[in-house]
């Protein structure tokens, strides 16, 4: 099952513009939809900002009687959702459990509520009550929602170790200023033995190396990891220690993608950068990509790292640009 909302959710008449949100039924059209047998679950309300917690509850929960009532007067839900004719209303007590919740057999599954700045933990949490150990594939999108806090976190490493048939996931968290080490740390003891891809995104979150490390080990020990996507940009809090740890655990990616994005991270220095360098000259990458832009403390002063860049052009190592700050490079090579 697949619904995305662009720029908000419209009703079925002729919407009057960009952004005309209907008022009338919101998620609770939803709310009456079958989820028990899903094996695919694709929900996209990324810029829905009429979108909270209350919408949420009735699609996961079922409706309650008061949104039963509402839905009784409603024209939109019987014809779209019930097959019955307008006139008719939606037998009472129907649907009133949670068929969402009750699935058991999801394999995939999407969630993509950005930049919904009403949209809390509590929300993130109920959606995530669903019986995931058939899960496959993962991605789970909260940008810029300042409700998600830490408790969004713990709860998803509480699930990640029972997600033994897990191959994806990408999370996608830039921008949560309330996430921090202590979220981060829950992932300690979460370990995906068949993840094949990882896609990590905390731009511009309170996170430091304490919590980046705890992060590390959803993939540590997967052998068959091929490709791995960190966006760390514009995290402060982190140094070399990062930068380090990861290149200790690249060893499984020879031949695979990687994509480290540091961005203004004003820890990393040339001691870090080095380190990583000398660790991917022993890889043969298909694909690897490197922002370090405004890390200032990456310089030109030692060339050494000038050096190793483009021993990794000439070994064909990389396909996508390398980006850098204060890193003098012949001119055919900069990017």
């Amino acid at each position: 099952f697949f619904f995305q909302a662009e720029d908000g959710i419209r009703d079925a008449q002729e919407s009057r513009g960009l952004g005309d949100v209907y008022k009338r039924q919101g998620l609770l059209s939803m709310a009456f939809l079958n989820f028990r047998a899903l094996k695919v679950l694709c929900l996209n309300f990324e810029y829905c900002v009429r979108i909270s917690d209350k919408g949420i509850s009735s699609l996961v929960k079922g409706p309650d009687r008061h949104l039963l009532a509402r839905a009784n007067r409603s024209s939109c839900i019987p014809r779209i959702f019930s097959g019955r004719s307008q006139n008719q209303s939606i037998p009472q007590g129907a649907y009133l459990d949670s068929p969402l919740i009750e699935n058991h057999g999801i394999e995939s599954l999407n969630l993509n509520f950005g930049w919904c700045n009403d949209v809390t933990d509590k929300s993130a949490m109920l959606l995530l009550q669903m019986k995931l150990r058939k899960l496959k594939y993962l991605e789970l999108g909260f940008g810029n929602c300042i409700g998600i806090t830490d408790q969004t976190l713990i709860y998803l490493a509480h699930l990640l170790r029972r997600c033994n048939k897990l191959q994806v996931i990408k999370l996608n968290f830039p921008k949560c200023k309330a996430l921090t080490d202590n979220g981060l740390n829950s992932f300690s003891e979460v370990n995906l033995l068949k993840l094949r891809t990882a896609e990590i995104n905390f731009e511009e979150c309170n996170v430091s190396d304490e919590g980046f490390y705890s992060l590390l080990q959803i993939w540590r020990n997967s052998p068959i990891l091929e490709s791995l996507r960190l966006s760390f940009g514009g995290c402060p809090k982190l140094s070399d220690r990062s930068i380090i740890s990861v290149s200790r655990n690249l060893s499984t990616l020879n031949k695979k993608n990687i994509s480290l994005n540091f961005y203004d991270c004003k820890g990393i220095t040339d001691n870090g950068f080095l380190i990583l360098t000398n660790q991917l000259l022993d890889l043969q990458l298909k694909e690897l990509f490197m922002n370090f832009v405004g890390c200032y403390q990456i310089s030109s002063k030692n060339l050494e790292a000038a050096i190793l860049l483009l021993k990794l052009h000439l070994k064909g190592a990389f396909t996508l640009p390398v980006s850098y700050t204060h890193l003098t490079l012949p001119t055919i090579y900069s990017v």
